[in-house]
């Protein structure tokens, strides 16, 4: 049995469709629930997302879904690949001219001098698992208020991890919420010369949280790609609505991104690097001084470019071609 079957059985023995249902407000479709599941690889949350309760076939069967995306990848991908961009570090060590910040790894017990000068130099700092996506993991750590060597060896004892010297946000994106780096998503296409932007979207964090990810209470606001204007209205993973940000009250829509085609430029340069896999996220950031890269995914998910407003982007992604 494939490794995706079985992950759509892992999935049916540990769902419910009703507890998605309430969870998100929808109506519990059951039976259309799990079909969606078993014909399309669309999970429970994804259905109630993009509202396919109620709807016919050619509605449900256009979106892009949390298992049929690997289908898409493998289109797209290199399987060589997966090694490299599923390690942070690693991907650090092949485009560290775009970071343009200082990168600390903890892996082994030889990286205990290099993070401690770099703790000395940073003592506020992030730190990501090397293999974790989501923002699962991420934290900001302030060695004034622990001592360095302690934190090096819980880190160790805890798997791999890099640390981060600390981006310093644009004004712009800052002022939606200061207290999370406010990154934007942006798939790129390589098709023979030519590069094509798939749906950005900024991921606004929430008050007190160090992370933008949907999947930790941010925000998905669309991305106009020709100008960098934010759309009218977000949304978050828990299916609600927002035209200006929760905390901080600023309307999403008198929002265009500073140095966008920069931003435009940075993407479709990070797409060229490593050709043989043609569809990336790019995750970057809006600083003072330019944008810079954050981080890549050769997986990730496409649910941000369409839950905003539930239309399914599978045809625009890949064209007429099935799998």
């Amino acid at each position: 049995m494939c490794r995706f079957m079985l992950r759509k059985l892992h999935y049916f023995l540990t769902h419910s469709p009703e507890k998605e249902a309430v969870r998100f407000g929808c109506a519990a479709d059951v039976r259309a629930m799990r079909h969606a599941l078993w014909k399309y690889g669309m999970f429970y949350e994804e259905f109630c997302l993009f509202g396919c309760a109620g709807r016919e076939e050619e509605y449900v069967s256009s979106f892009i879904t949390e298992l049929n995306r690997y289908e898409i990848y493998r289109k797209y991908n290199d399987r060589r690949d997966l090694p490299l961009f599923h390690d942070k570090y690693r991907v650090y060590q092949v485009f560290r001219e775009f970071y343009q910040r200082e990168v600390c790894p903890v892996r082994f017990s030889s990286d205990r001098d290099g993070f401690l000068d770099f703790a000395a130099r940073h003592p506020k700092f992030i730190v990501k698992p090397t293999d974790k996506s989501c923002g699962y993991g991420v934290r900001i750590t302030d060695t004034s208020a622990q001592d360095p060597e302690t934190l090096f060896r819980k880190l160790l004892k805890s798997g791999h991890h890099i640390c981060e010297e600390l981006v310093r946000p644009h004004p712009v994106t800052e002022r939606l919420n200061p207290t999370s780096l406010n990154t934007v998503r942006i798939v790129t296409v390589l098709e023979d010369d030519r590069v094509r932007l798939f749906r950005p979207f900024l991921r606004v964090g929430r008050y007190g949280s160090d992370v933008d990810n949907g999947g930790a209470g941010g925000i998905i606001v669309p991305v106009d790609a020709e100008t960098g204007q934010l759309a009218r209205s977000g949304r978050d993973e828990t299916g609600r609505w927002y035209t200006a940000h929760p905390d901080s009250r600023i309307k999403f829509a008198d929002i265009t991104l500073p140095m966008w085609s920069d931003a435009v430029t940075l993407a479709k340069k990070l797409a060229n690097i490593h050709p043989r896999s043609r569809c990336i996220g790019w995750d970057i950031a809006a600083t003072p001084s330019g944008w810079v890269m954050i981080e890549a995914n050769i997986r990730g998910q496409f649910i941000g470019q369409q839950m905003t407003d539930r239309t399914g982007r599978k045809k625009e992604l890949i064209g007429e071609e099935t799998f």
